[in-house]
């Protein structure tokens, strides 16, 4: 029987289980390291994690912690991409990096894994992690939802797509193999592909449509500046982290680069700064509840379809500054 478990706090600490586990190695078998939970939707989860050497990965899903009962509606899909390109995955293989994918599951439900990862060069040599039960776990989350409330009415949202360039460690090299992992401010579970699936190498791109909310586990939308961390999932070639913004979405489902500046929502002419002609333009339609009949409201910051005192505040926070990235 599945453990039913929507307490945030139950979550949390499975999560971060899931990225702590300890390294891992026995004698010569794999030396496992970097294990975590990605792409957690309402019926699926992926695991990813590194290998000391080029190694098949694996993946044991059960319904309890102790693994005692294998999952049996569970799909394990291991190296997937969305294109075409299985090379990819055989190219991550060879460097250490390795993700599972889970599919056939169901909302709001614990799930328990076991890491299987084989050594290429000896197919004898395998590392289960964790060696024993009590298993790590992760919840699928509760709903997709594709609109929002703005006002009194329900309207769609979409998220754009973040893009960014990968190399290893020397800054020049194409970090072919590589998985680029995705945390954003106030979601749950982080979201990761591999580098050249559906781009081209050196490039990997984050749907941000895949996000959910941390406290509702619903899909969340994201409207730009929140703080963005993005992995660089090297696997042998080890691991680098770089902290940037999410670039202001304006509903178009464009692919962006992340910002390493926070954007400004207050520039609304685009000249690089918010001054006295973007302080006319939020006056004009300050004290506006019609935001949501389909024209643009330039001072509705937080997409509540008013502009009112709390988008006063966040012009405020923002005035005087020159240092607002370009647009696209």
């Amino acid at each position: 029987m599945k453990v039913i478990k929507k307490a945030g706090t139950v979550r949390s600490v499975i999560f971060l289980f899931a990225v702590l586990l300890p390294a891992v190695a026995y004698g010569n078998m794999p030396y496992v390291t970097e294990v975590m939970v990605t792409d957690v939707t309402t019926k699926s989860f992926s695991v990813i994690w590194a290998s000391s050497e080029a190694s098949y990965p694996g993946l044991n899903v059960y319904d309890d912690a102790e693994g005692t009962v294998p999952t049996s509606d569970a799909v394990i899909t291991l190296q997937p991409v969305e294109s075409d390109n299985n090379g990819i995955g055989m190219v991550a293989e060879d460097k250490g990096v390795l993700k599972a994918r889970v599919t056939g599951l169901e909302p709001d439900t614990t799930y328990y894994f076991q890491t299987v990862t084989t050594s290429k060069s000896t197919l004898d040599d395998v590392t289960l992690h964790p060696a024993n039960p009590s298993f790590p776990g992760v919840t699928t989350e509760s709903l997709v939802m594709r609109t929002k409330m703005c006002g009194e009415a329900e309207v769609p949202f979409t998220n754009d797509l973040i893009n960014a360039e990968c190399y290893l460690p020397e800054s020049s090299t194409p970090a072919e193999g590589t998985l680029l992992v995705a945390e954003v401010e106030g979601c749950h579970y982080p979201i990761s592909r591999f580098v050249g699936d559906g781009v081209p190498v050196p490039e990997a791109y984050i749907d941000l449509n895949n996000l959910f909310s941390l406290q509702s586990y619903t899909t969340k939308p994201i409207y730009g500046g929140e703080r963005l961390t993005l992995t660089r999932f090297m696997g042998i070639d080890g691991v680098e982290t770089s902290e940037y913004y999410v670039p202001i979405n304006e509903q178009l489902a464009q692919m962006k680069s992340p910002l390493l500046i926070p954007p400004c929502q207050g520039d609304f002419d685009g000249d690089s700064d918010v001054d006295g002609s973007d302080l006319a333009l939020f006056a004009a339609d300050f004290g506006r509840t019609d935001c949501d009949t389909g024209e643009e409201c330039e001072g509705d910051f937080d997409k509540d379809c008013y502009v009112d005192e709390s988008d006063l505040a966040a012009f405020a926070a923002e005035f005087g500054r020159s240092d607002c990235p370009i647009r696209p």
